[in-house]
C-alpha cells in the first residue's frame, strides 16, 4: 500500500496553533489501522446508503461513505483533539481518510466567513491559497446559514531539484480541507487519498454538510 501523507505545510501565521505543517511532520509516524472489514469501495450515490457515525468521544455526528476504522489524534499526535477515519477496502487498505480537528486555529486569525466583506473575503482567499500551494480555495457553504473555507491540492506539486530550481512533479496524495466555525467550535475536516477523485471528494462534501457538533463546553476533554 502507498505510504498516505499530509500535504504540503501550511503558513503558521493563518491558522496557528493547528497547521498542516504539523499534520506533515506526524503523517510518516502514524499507523494505519489493522482491522479487515469487507465494505464495497463504491461511493453511495444514495445519501440512504450513507453511514451514521456518531463519536462518543468528541460529541460530533456526520454520515460517511460506509463504516470507518476511528482512532483518536491523541494517539498520534498529543496536542491534537479530534480523529482520524479510515476507510478501508475489503483488501485493507485505506482508500481515503477524514482528519477531524478540533480547535483548528485562532478567532483572530480567521475571519468570521458569515459577516466578512467580500473584499476581506477575497484577501484573506489569496493568502489562504498562496501559504497552502492550493489549486483551488474558495469560501463555501457548510449549510443555509453557515460558511467556511475550502480548499483543494493539486495532483502536481513543485519541488526544487539540486539546483534549487522548481521542478513539477506528481504528488504522493491529495488533501482537500474546510474550515468553520459550528457551535462555538473551531473546526478543521479534511479527506487525504493516494489520488483524489471527484466522487470522493463530493462524497466528502456531502459529509461536512453534514456535521454536527455539540456546544464547546460540552465537548471539551
Amino acid at each position: 500500500m502507498k505510504k498516505i501523507l499530509v500535504m504540503a505545510a501550511l503558513a503558521i501565521t493563518f491558522f496557528s496553533p493547528i497547521t498542516f505543517a504539523e499534520e506533515a511532520a506526524t503523517a510518516d509516524n502514524q499507523t494505519t489501522p489493522s482491522q479487515t472489514i469487507p465494505v464495497d469501495t463504491r461511493i453511495p450515490q444514495n445519501i440512504n446508503e450513507y453511514y451514521d457515525y456518531t463519536s462518543a468521544d468528541y460529541g460530533y455526528s456526520l454520515k460517511c461513505p460506509w463504516k470507518p476504522i476511528v482512532v483518536d489524534l491523541k494517539f498520534e499526535d498529543p496536542p491534537l483533539r479530534g480523529e482520524q477515519l479510515f476507510f478501508l477496502n475489503d483488501q485493507n487498505e485505506v482508500v481515503f481518510r477524514y482528519r477531524i480537528v478540533f480547535d483548528a486555529f485562532n478567532d483572530s486569525a480567521v475571519p468570521d466567513f458569515n459577516k466578512a466583506s467580500e473584499s476581506e473575503l477575497k484577501d484573506y482567499l489569496d493568502k489562504f491559497k498562496k501559504a497552502n500551494r492550493f489549486e483551488l480555495a474558495e469560501i463555501t457553504n457548510i449549510s443555509r446559514t453557515n460558511k467556511g473555507a475550502f480548499g483543494i491540492t493539486g495532483k502536481e506539486i513543485e519541488v526544487p531539484d539540486e539546483n534549487g530550481n522548481p521542478v513539477v512533479t506528481p504528488a504522493e496524495n491529495q488533501a482537500a480541507v474546510t474550515f468553520f466555525r459550528q457551535n462555538g467550535q473551531r473546526m478543521l475536516l479534511m479527506v487525504i487519498a493516494d489520488d483524489l477523485t471527484r466522487e470522493m471528494v463530493n462524497a466528502y462534501g456531502f459529509s461536512v454538510s453534514t456535521f454536527q457538533t455539540s456546544d464547546a463546553k460540552k465537548s471539551a476533554k
